[in-house]
């Protein structure tokens, strides 16, 4: 399915299977909106997966007393999952200015692609830290594994991986937009069970390179005045 937004109804629990009898991760609140990129069903109860758990959509759990010392230590848990999104919210503000910068973000599916609808542009994704402008243009990305160590684009007919092309455009010092679409061969099209579009949970590495500042040193800034051929004093003493 594609990326949808889908908000909490109620206090929903987050697991770490799309299972009510997996270990439960954390609870988000009601009103919250969850970003579900996949959907399972267990019984009755419906699953969404999120980037921190899958998520029971749908169904009934277990009534929890949110005042024992089993739910403290969950909150506990989800207290300190708050604190490093508190810190990635922190460093988003600040600017690397030299050294490598690397990550990966999730671009997702795109199962209503066709041949005459084949690109999808998805964003704005985060860098992990904020770049200099001069480092726009260093921007790398290449379609990688997913958090199974499973090539995320897919394979085709005769198992090799998916081919995608994707053009990345930064935004700013923080984010940028990704355009992709998946590359078939004329020949290939017709034999490909999904043609252009693609159901897997596509995942982008990205790499940026931040180069060295440029410094204009005082030679160069003197516009190269200097006398090649001796002073005025030189010249008169020889005539």
């Amino acid at each position: 399915m594609a990326c949808e937004s889908v908000t909490a109804k109620q206090i929903t629990p987050l697991y770490k299977t799309a299972s009510v009898k997996s270990t439960i991760q954390l609870y988000v609140q009601k009103g919250v909106t969850l970003h579900v990129s996949e959907s399972k069903t267990d019984g009755d109860c419906k699953f969404g997966k999120t980037p921190g758990g899958w998520a029971l959509l749908e169904g009934k759990f277990p009534e929890v007393n949110f005042s024992t010392k089993k739910c403290a230590k969950k909150g506990k848990v989800a207290e300190k999952k708050e604190k490093v999104a508190e810190k990635k919210s922190a460093k988003k503000g600040k600017i690397a200015e030299k050294g490598m910068i690397q990550g990966k973000w999730v671009f997702g599916p795109f199962t209503e692609a066709t041949e005459e609808n084949k690109e999808v542009t998805r964003g704005p994704f985060e860098f992990e830290t904020g770049i200099p402008e001069r480092a726009f243009g260093a921007l790398s990305v290449k379609v990688t594994y997913d958090d199974n160590d499973v090539y995320s684009g897919g394979f085709n007919r005769k198992n090799r991986e998916h081919v995608f092309v994707l053009t990345p455009r930064v935004l700013d010092n923080n984010t940028c937009e990704i355009k992709a679409f998946k590359r078939l061969y004329p020949h290939e099209v017709a034999k490909e069970a999904d043609g252009f579009a693609w159901t897997t949970p596509l995942t982008i590495a990205y790499t940026i390179r931040i180069p060295t500042e440029e410094v204009e040193s005082e030679d160069e800034s003197d516009g190269g005045n200097a006398l090649l051929g001796g002073d005025d004093s030189d010249s008169e003493s020889s005539s």
